[in-house]
């Protein structure tokens, strides 16, 4: 430093403006197992929630429940909240507009004009919010390749931060 004509009080200047020097985290490798010490050690940033208390960001989440429970209901509400950045069932917090993602809602269940009949209902209360699709795979699940790829089709076109498959798979 002094060789390259600097001097002690810039050196401390420049030491004192500068923010401390911390490593960067290593990625977490989610392709192994780990013991309970090494996962325990790790800093793990908080989550961030899609929808308070109910969808944390990059998380993968269930809807279970008995047949006619309303689970589509729910699943679909969730899709117009995350997707207008909205409260969900009118109570939750659906995180701040920076959480608000395009979200891809694939229904695999109920025909085609039923499925239109809710999310028309779904429209009038909430809009519908240009980051919102639906792609409907009724006659061809996923086991099937045509409806695997008709899926997948769905999937690239709209590039989704956030699906949610009806029923979940």
């Amino acid at each position: 430093w002094v060789a390259a004509g600097g001097n002690r009080d810039e050196l401390l200047s420049l030491v004192a403006s500068s923010s401390e020097w911390k490593p960067e985290r290593p990625a977490i490798d989610r392709t192994r197992a780990m013991s309970g010490t090494d996962f325990l050690s790790m800093e793990i940033p908080p989550a961030q929630w899609l929808i308070t208390g109910h969808l944390p960001e990059q998380s993968i989440g269930y809807v279970v429940g008995l047949p006619t429970v309303f689970k589509s209901f729910y699943a679909l509400e969730m899709a117009f909240a995350v997707a207008n950045g909205s409260a969900f069932l009118g109570h939750f917090d659906a995180g701040s507009p920076l959480l608000e993602r395009r979200v891809l809602l694939v229904q695999f269940e109920s025909s085609m004009h039923s499925f239109q009949r809710r999310v028309r209902a779904a429209a009038l209360r909430h809009g519908i919010p240009a980051r919102l699709h639906f792609h409907s795979n009724a006659t061809r699940p996923l086991e099937d390749p045509a409806g695997r790829e008709r899926t997948e089709r769905a999937l690239d076109a709209t590039r989704p931060g956030q699906l949610i498959p009806d029923p979940p798979l």
